[in-house]
């Protein structure tokens, strides 16, 4: 087994014209660690082809190899996404040979995917190199999408693997020397850290780096739409709005896990609120995440109480955040400006019937839920509250 897995899959339409076509890369998902570009099941091009359309997929690194940071320049994290910058890259200088235009290229992903895609709107490394993406699913600020203490997971990591030293570069030195079998069974092992049933489980995701010349993601993503996305392009964004529905068969093959969590909501809190767990305002905000939902209502709860938590908390709120924030650069002079999302969110919705459309009751009243709780936390944090790590994302 190797480490070398950067290979794309080209797939182009069998009558081909004269006229060079549009070019659709697609970034795949998998909680950062699962799947591959490989799978016809799940991503197959076969309705691109049949729209005329050149469809492209890719693997790169996953997990700890992809993903896992050090805190030191030569193990700055992010593998992953170098990964596909270097493959956008390469489609951007051969495309043409394949009858594809350069100039016509979308970026898109699914779940992790969308959020590569999205990752890649923050940096000046990938200009030029697509024109419009879609992000399904997926974004870069959710609490799931950013490793905060990527350096302690690390460590968690190594000290799987038998490692006890503290020292970055030391740990690099043991690790390179590690058969990669032995870095897959650590890793598959780590599960045991998995406390939280509402989310699919993974220590390694993208992170922050230090400064150095080949450095990708070097700010908090939330402050850097503050300062406009890099790449202002068309983009398509969009979630289900039963997102959460993966968490079923976790909850099924877990009641013990289930019941745990019920007992104590403050498990539901999302990563990147990091009061101190048991502190009073920590079980406030846990007694009204279960209020809100009927978690321990009895007449009231059912499992889609707790697909509707997932859902919102992991993927709605945050993509529907990012996209209130005006994420155009200032004093941009393109030709493209992002439409008006609105106060309540105008937005095309995609049924049988598709028809443009807002956030409405109860979804809108639940997503407001969590612009409340964070800007109660952001407050918090403004006057100096104490924090406590909340390592896995």
């Amino acid at each position: 087994m190797k480490e070398d897995c950067l290979f794309l899959n080209i797939y182009v339409p069998a009558h081909m014209t004269q006229k060079e076509l549009p070019v659709f890369i697609f970034i795949h998902g998998g909680v950062f660690h699962l799947l591959s570009g490989n799978s016809d099941l799940l991503y197959g091009p076969q309705m691109f082809l049949q729209h005329g359309l050149i469809f492209i997929t890719m693997n790169y690194r996953l997990g700890a190899l992809g993903f896992l940071s050090l805190d030191i320049e030569e193990a700055s994290g992010n593998a992953a996404l170098k990964d596909v910058i270097l493959a956008l890259k390469w489609i951007n200088d051969n495309i043409e040979i394949f009858g594809g235009d350069r100039n016509k290229v979308t970026i898109g992903g699914h779940s992790s995917g969308a959020t590569i895609a999205h990752y890649l709107l923050f940096t000046e490394q990938t200009s030029n190199l697509f024109q419009r993406a879609i992000l399904i699913s997926g974004n870069a600020v959710c609490h799931r999408s950013i490793a905060r203490h990527a350096k302690d997971n690390a460590l968690t990591f190594a000290k799987q693997l038998g490692l006890s030293s503290n020292d970055p570069h030391e740990l690099l030195i043991r690790l390179k020397e590690m058969d990669v079998f032995n870095i897959l069974d650590a890793e598959a092992n780590l599960t045991k850290y998995d406390n939280v049933i509402l989310r699919p489980f993974t220590m390694f995701v993208p992170n922050i780096e230090i400064e150095s010349p080949h450095a990708l993601i070097t700010t908090d993503p939330t402050k850097l739409l503050q300062l406009g996305l890099k790449q202002n392009i068309p983009i398509l964004a969009g979630f289900n709005e039963k997102e959460g529905a993966y968490v079923i068969p976790k909850i099924e093959r877990s009641h013990d896990e289930l019941e745990r969590l019920r007992e104590n909501m403050e498990y539901a809190i999302p990563s990147d609120i990091e009061y101190p767990l048991g502190s009073e305002i920590s079980k406030d905000l846990a007694k009204a995440i279960s209020q809100y939902y009927s978690i321990n209502d009895s007449s009231n709860f059912t499992l889609n109480n707790l697909v509707d938590l997932s859902s919102d908390s992991q993927y709605i709120y945050s993509i529907d955040s990012w996209i209130k924030s005006d994420p155009t650069p200032k004093n941009f002079a393109g030709k493209f400006k992002w439409p008006e999302y609105g106060k309540n969110g105008s937005l095309l919705i995609i049924n049988e019937n598709p028809s443009e459309g807002t956030l409405s009751s109860p979804l809108l009243e639940r997503i407001n839920f969590w612009y409340d709780v964070y800007d109660k936390y952001y407050h918090y944090v403004e006057n100096g509250g104490k924090l406590e790590k909340k390592c896995i994302p």
